[in-house]
């Protein structure tokens, strides 16, 4: 298998439809991909949005362990041979898989990659391009708030955005 797709959830039914619907029209039921939710214990209906809706998509039930400790849960059940992150209120672009991939497939020496995230609302806008580290240790966005064609290039940033990684 050529990847897992890693959604972490926590009361995130809206967001899960959109985000779910794109990551399956960009996989096209395709064998190479497999697809895991894992639920931190919602309140909401996620986890029956998933069972009825998503039967393809495999539900792990989870107590909250936050962010990272539900992507250390599905990383540890993932069949793929890369892992993708994304979080629930992600809309994934044509190619977007693919383009996450590629470097990872091409160049052993990449280790990480990351998208450019723009804004639900405001499409043309970046979000982040990857992250910017100061010497403190701090991050903060790359290309926040400036046109997404301005970061059109693949390049090297100092941190990948968890939003959306492979």
């Amino acid at each position: 298998m050529e990847a897992s797709i890693i959604i972490v959830s926590y009361n995130s039914h809206d967001d899960l439809i959109e985000c779910l619907d794109s990551v399956l029209t960009e996989c096209h039921d395709d064998a190479r991909y497999e697809i895991i939710v894992v639920d931190n214990d919602s309140h909401d209906a996620s986890r029956t949005l998933i069972r009825h809706q998503y039967p393809m998509v495999r539900l792990l039930e989870n107590t909250n362990t936050g962010y990272a400790g539900g992507n250390n849960y599905g990383a540890s059940v993932a069949q793929g041979d890369a892992l993708i992150f994304l979080n629930p209120d992600t809309i994934v672009m044509p190619g977007a898989i693919a383009a996450l991939l590629t470097p990872l497939l091409n160049d052993p020496t990449i280790g990480l990659t990351t998208g450019c995230l723009v804004h639900y609302q405001h499409p043309h806008q970046i979000n982040t391009c990857g992250n910017h580290m100061h010497y403190t240790g701090l991050t903060y966005c790359r290309g926040a708030n400036q046109p997404r064609t301005q970061y059109a290039m693949s390049c090297t940033v100092d941190a990948v955005s968890g939003a959306a990684c492979a």
